[in-house]
């Protein structure tokens, strides 16, 4: 039997504390590539947030 399983959605699994963090970070010069392995989600998910968030 698998273990627990994550959210599917992106916004499910990720908190707006999260989402303020990857904002933050971005604009201080993070790449997507890094923000997306310290999330644990892809980098089209980073791109996601990112615009959906201005």
């Amino acid at each position: 039997m698998a273990g627990p399983t994550r959210p599917w959605r992106l916004y499910d699994r990720l908190t707006s504390e999260d989402i303020d963090t990857i904002i933050r970070l971005y604009a201080a010069g993070t790449i997507q590539k890094d923000l997306a392995a310290k999330f644990n989600i892809s980098v089209s998910s980073i791109q996601r947030v990112l615009r959906d968030h201005g």
